[in-house]
C-alpha cells in the first residue's frame, strides 16, 4: 500500500463525530472499551475538540483517501500558565491514528507534520505527546525526545 491519493486537511467542526469514531477505534486496538468502560465519551470528545477548535486553541487533522477518512490527529494549545506568563504556549499531540491496511505508508508522518506547523503558526514552543512502542520510531525521527515529565494516577 502506498499514500498515494491521501490528503491531509483540517477537520471541520461539524465533522468531529467521525474523529470520535476513529478514536474509539484506535482505543478497542488497544484493548479498551470506552463505549462500554465510559458511556457517553464520544459526546465529551467532539463538545471539548468543537469548542477548543472554534477558540483557535485546537485543530484535527483528516488523511482523506477518496474521500474516505482513513487517519486522524488531534492537536490542542495547552492552557497552562507558562503560556500566558512567559509567551511560551505548548501543544499537545492527541489520537494519531491511521487505518491498519494503510500504515506504514508515511500517512502518519503526513498528519504530524500539519499539525506542527498549526502549532508552529499559533507560537508553541514544544509539541508533547504519549506514544506507544509502535509510534515511537515515528516521533523520534520528528525529532520529539523523553523528557522529564512524571505522572502519577490518583
Amino acid at each position: 500500500m502506498t499514500a498515494e491519493g491521501v490528503v491531509v486537511r483540517a477537520a471541520e467542526l461539524d465533522e468531529l463525530e467521525k474523529a470520535a469514531e476513529l478514536r474509539a477505534q484506535m482505543a478497542r486496538e488497544m484493548d479498551n472499551e470506552w463505549d462500554v468502560e465510559h458511556p457517553g465519551w464520544r459526546d465529551g470528545f467532539v463538545q471539548f475538540f468543537r469548542e477548543k477548535q472554534k477558540r483557535g486553541d485546537a485543530q484535527l487533522f483528516y488523511a482523506d483517501r477518496d474521500g474516505e477518512i482513513v487517519g486522524l490527529a488531534a492537536f490542542s494549545v495547552l492552557d497552562e500558565y507558562r503560556a500566558a506568563a512567559f509567551g511560551r504556549p505548548r501543544g499537545w499531540v492527541n489520537s494519531v491514528y491511521v487505518v491498519p491496511e494503510l500504515r506504514r505508508c508515511g500517512i502518519a508522518r503526513m498528519l504530524m507534520r500539519a499539525g506542527l506547523q498549526w502549532f508552529r503558526a499559533r507560537g508553541c514552543v514544544m509539541a508533547r505527546l504519549r506514544t506507544s512502542e509502535e509510534g515511537r520510531p515515528l516521533y523520534e525521527a520528528l525529532g520529539f525526545v523523553e523528557g522529564t515529565e512524571m505522572e502519577l494516577e490518583l
